[in-house]
């Protein structure tokens, strides 16, 4: 019967692990950008951006328009002549009209608005192009944390699972010591209560291992019933070289506000081109009942060509007005520029001193770890020789996972502070490689 439920266990366990999905960082990437509704959203706007700029450049082609139209008279006017020895009756016009006229009509001159509107459509398109990839490194950044907290918390687990094993160790030593009678009841009931609290680490550990993974499953849009298991496991990280990455001039979102600046430059320009006429040529053919002659009922045609010039002003100083807010507005997409771009290069001096602190923390907890174990190991031996207390190996136990625990998470936090510093910087773009180096 024993070894019936140890082979279904056993099964169990295997069909766990067949059932879970192996996923990569760049296959996480991959999932979460193919889930993200943000991003869809972004495309969406980018190709809608997109349209208007090729509606914005076809204003340079002529436009050809075609009006048609058919017309019942009931009454029409009469001319009504008479003199001595002569009389004239003739009718004005025609009961039934009948009328089609083609015109293409080419822009010649408008002082700037159609190349403006242009350079308009065309920054707002940089920028929703910036947005999209700047959602797109956001999105990267998010998996890489998300992947990163689901390794932290499976290194966590591993650190409670192995202090589980351990006390489970000294529990069966202190066994033996007390069937022997070298051991009192005081260290059996301690040793339960140790058992106790790290048969619990063990399950917290796992619960919020469990978390996570779910977590993860929906940035990535996967079923959260469907375990995970991460096959990308960071390197032990590598020594600094105490030099700081530049913010990249290509980060999304310095190209954004540089094609905000563009942006408002075409909107001067355009208010600009107000005081200018707008001058255009013409050609047509019109063709219909009666048409040329207002007499005659025959269906006829004529060609004609010419030119428009058209020329406004708003007395009240309307373009002036547009013209100064215009300005006003070109200042600030500068000013904002400038903020931006001292802003992300703070950022990224924090984030290289938060990387510096991570990576110091990491040494100090790989080196608390090696002397925890050696405590632990001289410990076990004084205590099978009966010079130390059960109570005390309890305490260098907590100690030694509290140690594997803190090198653990001082790893995967700087892989986590390494990501967000790369996010800052435009780890995609930069091309100063890595502060490793």
């Amino acid at each position: 019967m024993k070894k019936s439920l140890i082979l279904i266990f056993g099964v169990a366990v295997l069909g766990t692990n067949l059932v879970a999905r192996d996923i990569s960082i760049s296959e996480a990437v991959q999932l979460a950008q193919a889930h993200s509704f943000q991003l869809k959203k972004a495309q969406a706007e980018s190709k809608a951006y997109r349209a208007g700029l090729d509606a914005a450049q076809a204003e340079r082609y002529p436009t050809l328009s075609l009006e048609a139209k058919a017309i019942h008279n009931s009454s029409i006017s009469q001319l009504d002549l008479s003199l001595p020895g002569f009389s004239l009756q003739q009718d004005i016009g025609q009961h039934e009209v009948y009328q089609t006229d083609l015109r293409l009509t080419l822009p010649v001159f408008t002082g700037g608005r159609i190349s403006s509107s242009i350079d308009l459509a065309r920054a707002s398109l940089q920028i929703k192009e910036a947005l999209l990839r700047s959602r797109t490194d956001q999105i990267e950044f998010m998996a890489k944390e998300e992947y990163l907290k689901l390794y932290k918390s499976d290194r966590l687990v591993e650190a409670a699972a192995s202090s589980l094993k351990r006390t489970e160790l000294v529990r069966k030593d202190i066994q033996s010591l007390h069937n022997a009678g070298a051991a009192d009841s005081v260290s059996l009931i301690e040793i339960e209560i140790s058992f106790n609290m790290a048969t619990l680490s063990l399950e917290r550990a796992s619960n919020n291992r469990r978390q996570q993974e779910i977590i993860l499953s929906t940035l990535l849009g996967l079923s959260s019933d469907e375990p995970i298991k991460l096959i990308d496991l960071p390197q032990s990280p590598p020594a600094l070289n105490n030099r700081i990455r530049t913010v990249s001039e290509e980060k999304p979102e310095l190209i954004a506000a540089r094609s905000a600046i563009a942006l408002n430059k075409s909107v001067l320009r355009l208010d600009r081109a107000s005081y200018a006429p707008n001058l255009s040529l013409f050609g047509g053919y019109s063709y219909g009942k009666p048409n040329i002659s207002p007499f005659e009922e025959e269906f006829n045609g004529n060609f004609s060509v010419g030119a428009l010039l058209n020329w406004s002003f708003n007395i009240g100083g309307k373009t002036g007005s547009q013209l100064s807010k215009a300005r006003y507005q070109l200042r600030v997409s500068e000013h904002e520029y400038d903020r931006l771009h001292e802003q992300t290069s703070e950022q990224a001096k924090l984030a290289y001193e938060s990387l510096k602190l991570a990576y110091s923390s990491y040494q100090i907890a790989q080196s608390t770890l090696e002397i925890s174990r050696q405590n632990f190991r001289l410990a076990q031996i004084k205590h099978q020789q009966g010079v130390m207390s059960a109570n005390h190996l309890l305490d260098i136990e907590t100690d030694l996972n509290r140690a594997e625990s803190m090198l653990y998470s001082a790893e995967a936090d700087y892989h986590l502070v390494f990501n967000r510093y790369e996010f800052i910087t435009g780890a995609a773009e930069n091309k100063e490689g890595s502060p490793h180096d």
